[in-house]
């Protein structure tokens, strides 16, 4: 884990109560893998005494300058994309949920792949949950084990159903995880995720900060999970 001191750029209102925050890093900062994440210190006062962890919506170079950007709620979790199918031109499709039409933050820079949209409350594509539609593109697109993969984030009752999805169909499912982290460096065990019993995986309590957070959702015990 490398300590940095970054400056705000901006900190914008894309929709009521979730906000784009762009941070200049130094320019050592490496350029960020897919599941990476950074740990940010809020304030130089104690309190908040622990830093926040925060998926990466995107990195930024121009000039030298390098910046990072975060999308995030005040009452909820930040959000992230997981995207890099598209440099290895590997087809895929994406499934995009929220509560309505506010939610869909980030839907215009898909590209390369089929785009379905669902809301809770209907304002855009399907009215429903957006696990409706990953069932529906598995019985009607012909998939299988060996040619499908499946990459999830959002809140843990979601990814739970995923999971259940993916095991029961023998779909490999990586899903990105997001918990409270107050070291990030598994020292103090302050994140385990239990995994389920099997192959050897019975008891264990990997943290999710250093073997996450992206991990193999068939293997959580997402009964157990905080």
């Amino acid at each position: 884990m490398n300590l940095v001191s970054c400056s705000v750029v901006e900190n914008r209102e894309i929709t009521p109560g979730n906000f784009l925050l762009t941070l200049k890093v130094p320019r050592g900062f490496s350029r960020p893998a897919p599941g990476q994440f950074v740990h940010l210190r809020v304030s130089p006062e104690v309190e908040p005494l622990l830093r926040r962890p925060y998926s990466l919506e995107g990195f930024v170079e121009s000039g030298g300058i390098r910046a990072v950007r975060i999308y995030y709620s005040v009452v909820g979790r930040g959000s992230r994309s997981l995207r890099k199918l598209r440099a290895k031109r590997r087809p895929y499709v994406f499934l995009f949920g929220a509560r309505g039409a506010r939610e869909l933050y980030g839907v215009r820079e898909v590209r390369g792949a089929r785009l379905h949209l669902a809301t809770d409350d209907g304002s855009v594509g399907y009215h429903g949950s957006v696990l409706t539609l990953l069932r529906r593109e598995w019985e009607s697109e012909g998939h299988t084990p060996l040619t499908a993969e499946i990459f999830t984030c959002g809140p843990h009752g979601l990814l739970h159903e995923v999971a259940e999805f993916a095991r029961a169909h023998g779909i490999r499912c990586q899903a990105s995880l997001e918990g409270p982290m107050a070291c990030a460096v598994g020292a103090c065990r302050g994140c385990p995720v239990p995994l389920r019993g099997g192959n050897g995986n019975g008891g264990r309590y990997p943290a999710m900060c250093l073997e996450g957070p992206v991990m193999d959702a068939t293997l959580v015990d997402w009964e157990r999970l905080p």
